[in-house]
């Protein structure tokens, strides 16, 4: 008889234990499973995880809470009991509570988080994962890391620190450290690794930038490494000088995104910060980047000094940064200097000669120093690769107009509009243009386009009103130069503008007014004190006026206009010699000036020098022969030195170009009583009565005609 079991009991086995065996290894699988999972993925397994837990324990609170059993059997006489009763009594009401607060814990740990989220979402986020290495519990990289990172961020906060608790390999790389960033809403991810090889250490170092700025000057994401000596692992002068490198690294980085985030003044704290480590950024970023940005945040703050002052130290560092060269070339022309600025430009074309903004900013100096055709060059040059671009027309027709060539400019700024049609700029300029060419209802549409487009446009009214002006429309024109001040205040040119609308319409006292306002807000405006010089001569007031002109040559002295102005002031006041001093001067700068040489002839008429007086009207009448007034005033000459026939050749000639000029017919009317030819001299005289509301030529000629015997 055998003690071996027979192959039908061992089938009975089989089929008795297969269940819990299957059990325990499928078991034992998904235990193994669960761990390579977490281990690849702690942070979703962990939510896995957690989430299994809480329905497990709501499933468990339901049951226990809400799970019924009838009541124990009641009989009476007509019926029997349906009543049903928890089945934990015990733990009926504890059960309940638990449901409903594991009910409201997703809730209220989902508004928890999505509070935390938006914090987050608010700060600089800097992730850092386990640096590995031999011995990390004595080496401790990562917690020394940690440690000086917290410790040096610790006065900004709007930034954190956040330690992902793992490694990140080598081989899982930047797609992994990314993904473990975007999970916890970091702007950067701090990873890498060490090894000790005999005598020397390496460590590799990287850098993932996951904020919204895509440009970050960093030469590290694929890799920084260190080379050292074991002896420095060991007395931990490796962990402080890695420490001290990343913290300077994460701090001009989260002043990058304060940059990005237009908080210059805390961008420029944060590199300045920076520099105080005392430790170069060379090899993990661009040679230069910090002084480079730092001077760019100087620039939009307006410390323009401070922003040369870096991008000098950013250019000594890195000879070949062409954005640099561009920068301060905008800092220069910002400053007016645009010779410096020209030539920072022509440095930045030179390193990356097809870049399209370098040849328009310089393009944009050209034109500033008064190079048109170079600025039109450069205009054309950036329009070839960008051919839609709106402000680049604008600026190249701003070019044309002052080149006089107004129809070209049209053009230029009609293609702008082709491209941009609300730019409220390319109308105006378009609307100045028109103008220039005299075309004001052209003008007065573009400008009707451009306060459309842009409300507040204060050069807009200013040069409406100027439209308006020149139509005559001196009531409009000056409603707008008043909507130009409401809107700036500080805009001289439209107190000057104004001044001149009511200076138009004989409104001298509200002319003086607004062009010293213009003068005040402007003192090197020399128009602003040429026209109160004339507005202060029209109404009399000959020492305010010479005054004025005084002002204004000396902002000007090569101003042949004023020195004619104030030679007919010094005349007013019978200062002939003065008055002749200045047309001297005026016709030194200006030898074709015709005004001055018939002015100058009434001085010397009035000074008895009528030969001189004769010349100077005759030379005023080669350069102008439509000039009435020369024509008179020789004729006035002629008549003073007895040359009476020669005195009446020219008061026809002046009657002939003006047929209604009162004084010449009163001179040629005493010319023809000297001569005794009385019916000529009477026509003349009752000419005058029928032209003239000048008492003084109408008392001559009543007294003349009475002389005549004849009635006025």
């Amino acid at each position: 008889m055998s003690d071996s079991p027979e192959p039908t009991e061992l089938l009975d086995r089989l089929k008795h234990w297969w269940q819990p065996v299957a059990f325990f290894i499928g078991a034992v699988t998904a235990v193994v499973q669960f761990l390579k999972l977490w281990r690849g993925d702690r942070a979703t397994m962990t939510w896995v995880t957690a989430a299994l837990a809480w329905l497990a324990l709501v499933a468990l609170s339901g049951y226990v809470a809400f799970w019924r059993v009838p009541s124990p059997v009641l009989r009476s006489k007509r019926r029997r009991s349906k009543r049903r009763i928890p089945a934990y009594p015990r733990w009926h009401r504890f059960a309940l509570a638990a449901f409903v607060l594991l009910l409201l814990f997703p809730a209220s740990a989902g508004y928890a988080l999505y509070q935390q989220g938006q914090e987050l979402r608010e700060k600089v986020v800097v992730l850092v994962a386990d640096f590995t290495g031999p011995e990390p519990e004595n080496y401790r990289v990562t917690e020394l890391l940690l440690v000086e990172l917290k410790q040096s961020l610790a006065k900004y906060n709007d930034t954190v620190v956040i330690a992902l608790g793992q490694p990140i390999t080598e081989q899982e790389g930047s797609e992994v450290a990314r993904e473990a960033g975007r999970r916890r809403q970091a702007d950067m991810v701090l990873w890498g690794w060490y090894a000790k090889t005999g005598s020397d250490v390496l460590v590799t170092m990287h850098v993932e930038n996951l904020g919204e700025s895509k440009d970050l000057p960093l030469r590290c994401e694929e890799g920084y490494q260190l080379y050292t000596g074991v002896p420095e692992l060991d007395s931990f002068q490796l962990q402080d000088h890695l420490s001290a490198e990343l913290c300077t690294l994460t701090l001009f980085l989260t002043g990058m995104t304060r940059y990005e985030a237009g908080d210059y003044e805390e961008a420029i704290r944060r590199f300045s910060d920076t520099l105080t480590y005392g430790v170069s950024l060379e090899g993990m970023t661009v040679p230069g980047a910090l002084h480079f940005y730092r001077g760019t945040a100087y620039y939009f703050q307006n410390e323009r000094e401070l922003a040369i002052a870096d991008f000098d130290e950013a250019l000594r560092i890195n000879p070949k940064m062409a954005s640099a060269y561009n920068n301060r070339g905008v800092v220069y022309a910002d400053l007016s200097e645009y010779e410096l600025a020209l030539a920072d430009f022509m440095d930045a074309v030179q390193l990356v000669p097809q870049y399209a903004e370098f040849i328009y900013n310089r393009g944009r100096t050209y034109s500033a120093l008064g190079q048109y055709e170079q600025a039109i060059a450069d205009f054309t040059e950036v329009l070839r690769s960008d051919q839609q671009n709106a402000e680049v027309y604008i600026n190249r027709g701003v070019v044309y107009a002052h080149m006089g060539e107004h129809a070209q400019a049209i053009s230029d700024f009609t293609e702008a509009l082709r491209f941009a049609p609300q730019d409220a700029t390319a109308h105006y300029n378009r609307g100045v243009a028109y103008a220039n060419l005299g075309e004001y209802d052209q003008a007065l549409a573009d400008y009707e386009k451009a306060l459309e487009f842009n409300p507040h446009y204060a050069e807009a009214y200013n040069n409406r009103g100027i439209a308006y002006a020149a139509r005559g429309e001196y009531e409009w024109a000056i409603a707008d130069y008043e909507e130009a001040l409401r809107l700036n205040p500080q805009d001289y040119l439209a107190y000057y503008n104004r001044g001149n609308a009511y200076s138009s319409q004989g409104k001298y006292e509200l002319a003086i007014a607004d062009y010293g306002e213009a003068a005040r807000l402007n003192p090197q405006y020399v128009m602003a004190y040429n026209s109160r010089g004339l507005a202060y001569y029209r109404i009399g007031e000959y020492e305010q006026a010479i005054a004025d002109f005084d002002e204004s040559l000396e902002l000007n002295s090569q101003d042949a206009t004023t020195y004619y102005n104030r030679g007919l002031a010094y005349c007013r006041l019978a200062e002939y010699d003065r008055g002749i001093a200045d047309f001297n001067e005026a016709l030194r700068l200006n030898p074709d000036y015709a005004d001055v040489y018939n002015d100058r002839g009434n001085a010397y008429y009035s000074l008895n020098q009528y030969e001189q007086a004769i010349e100077d009207y005759t030379t005023a009448i080669q350069l102008n022969p439509q000039a009435a007034k020369a024509y008179n005033g020789r004729g006035a000459a002629y008549s003073a030195l007895g040359e009476y026939e020669q005195a009446i050749v020219s008061y026809n000639v002046a009657l002939r170009l003006d047929p209604k000029y009162a004084t010449a017919y009163s001179n040629r009317g005493l010319v023809y009583v000297a001569l005794g030819q009385q019916d000529p001299a009477v026509a003349d005289f009752r000419r005058v009565l029928e032209l003239s509301d000048d008492p003084a030529l109408r008392q001559v000629a009543e007294e003349q005609l009475m002389e005549l015997g004849v009635e006025p």
